[in-house]
């Protein structure tokens, strides 16, 4: 094949390789779903994760835990929020969440789905009610991770005790120990 005269050649390190020697884009770690987030308003819920270092992943910072992403901050409501992880089931994650209500929806029912490295699956429910309403739902797995100091979310109406995180089981009992 020939140039047309006013185009000059790449050089070699510059020209494109055939398809049979060119590298292979790097995959994509992949990710693992720890924490799903829905709720039934046009509320503004909010997932916060916390890892055993403190590392706090939310609306404002997705990507604050080196070995996670906050995938996405719906707003409005009815979700879902979900942390995923890069590098496979393991680690210790704590899972909060807020209500933020900057709106006509005051309230709302939310469910927190939690997928425990053991392969478990946790389900918790509850009614936030007022702005700033928060609960911190649970430690993954159970009784490992970081607690939060009491106001992540402004003002909280659960209690930060780190005895009672992970003491409710999923239906909204107490667990027995």
């Amino acid at each position: 094949w020939h140039l047309p005269s006013n185009c000059e050649s790449l050089p070699a390190t510059q020209q494109q390789q055939p398809p049979s020697q060119q590298q292979p884009a790097p995959e994509e770690p992949a990710r693992r779903v720890r924490a799903r987030v829905t709720w039934d308003s046009g509320s503004d819920v909010d997932l916060h994760t916390w890892d055993p270092e403190g590392n706090h992943a939310y609306f404002a910072d997705q990507e604050a835990i080196p070995s996670g992403v906050l995938v996405e901050n719906v707003i409005p409501g009815f979700g879902p929020e979900q942390f995923e992880t890069f590098s496979g089931p393991g680690g210790h994650y704590t899972f909060g969440i807020c209500l933020f209500d900057d709106n006509d929806e005051p309230s709302a029912t939310v469910t927190v789905e939690v997928y425990d490295p053991s392969g478990q699956t946790r389900t918790f429910t509850k009614e936030l009610v007022y702005d700033k309403d928060a609960w911190l739902v649970t430690i993954s797995p159970d009784r490992a991770g970081f607690v939060p100091d009491p106001g992540w979310c402004d003002r909280s109406a659960s209690s930060t005790d780190p005895a009672e995180i992970g003491l409710v089981t999923g239906d909204g009992s107490e667990a027995r120990a």
